[in-house]
């Protein structure tokens, strides 16, 4: 990609963002670099990104499995949750153009099918503190805004989104609370207790915890949201032996287990189920 190509995407939405090391207003220099009040500068990369972290984080997210994860994702696996998304957005959002940040977006799987049908009227960027991640994501969706951030530090100005989406990761209300609009919502999907269930049971006793719950999860959620609804997905599909390998690649709950001790011959299907959040900050 040509970073002409790539200064196009992101030109009209420079005052969107916010120096990660400063916090003053940024904007575009030479077409090439976005660049603050201050001159810290952040090149715009010709794979279709930005990079605004200032220094590269470790974590124990790999290439392999984001690559693994997104084969997975384009199985259908997750088509059912996109769809619910679809339709939370249709119900509470009403305005026809939307901002939508999608914060953790891992290898763009959710940015992207949420990106497409949109007509041109959803601008979404989606953020992630792996660049390999981030790299794959601009791949599969050149429309979207991808940059390579911290969501503890979103370089991001203050009621500057209408829809945050956090699906699998982390969050970070704080920051929530400051980019998000009066009126916009955060939507976060969470485990299940019965998700990938085949594989939990398969590895029992290797595990920190035979059985999940995200009591805690939903705990935070309400914390700091006003919560509209929860709203739960559950389905089994039957799985392929290879696409069995990559599930096991890209869940963290496998890390630490020893795969050859694993009945992975009686594992026929997968079963995803997990929580839809919806909420508003507080008071607003």
């Amino acid at each position: 990609m040509k970073i002409a190509k790539v200064y196009d995407n992101f030109k009209d939405f420079a005052s969107l963002f916010r120096c990660p090391i400063c916090k003053s207003n940024m904007g575009f220099q030479n077409g090439a670099s976005l660049v603050c009040e201050n001159r810290h500068c952040f090149d715009l990369s010709k794979t279709g990104y930005i990079n605004l972290l200032q220094k590269q984080v470790k974590t124990p997210y790999s290439k392999e499995l984001f690559e693994s994860r997104r084969r997975v994702f384009s199985a259908g696996f997750y088509d059912k949750i996109i769809d619910k998304l679809e339709e939370i957005i249709a119900k509470h959002v009403a305005n026809k153009e939307v901002t939508l940040l999608d914060a953790g977006c891992g290898e763009g799987f959710f940015t992207t099918q949420l990106t497409k049908d949109s007509d041109g009227k959803r601008h979404v960027f989606a953020v992630d503190i792996e660049k390999d991640a981030v790299i794959m994501a601009a791949r599969q969706a050149p429309l979207v805004k991808c940059f390579v951030g911290d969501l503890a530090n979103l370089p991001l100005q203050a009621n500057a989104i209408d829809v945050i989406l956090n699906i699998f990761s982390p969050a970070c209300y704080e920051e929530f609370g400051r980019v998000i609009k009066g009126n916009g919502i955060v939507v976060k999907v969470v485990p299940q207790k019965n998700y990938l269930l085949e594989l939990r049971n398969s590895a029992k006793g290797q595990l920190s915890r035979d059985e999940y719950s995200n009591v805690q999860v939903l705990a935070l959620f309400e914390e700091n949201m006003d919560v509209l609804e929860v709203q739960r997905v559950t389905y089994t599909l039957p799985l392929l032996e290879s696409q069995l390998a990559d599930f096991i690649a890209m869940t963290p709950m496998m890390f630490n287990v020893d795969k050859e001790s694993m009945d992975l011959e009686a594992i026929t299907e997968i079963t995803i189920d997990v929580d839809v959040l919806v909420g508003k900050l507080r008071n607003s």
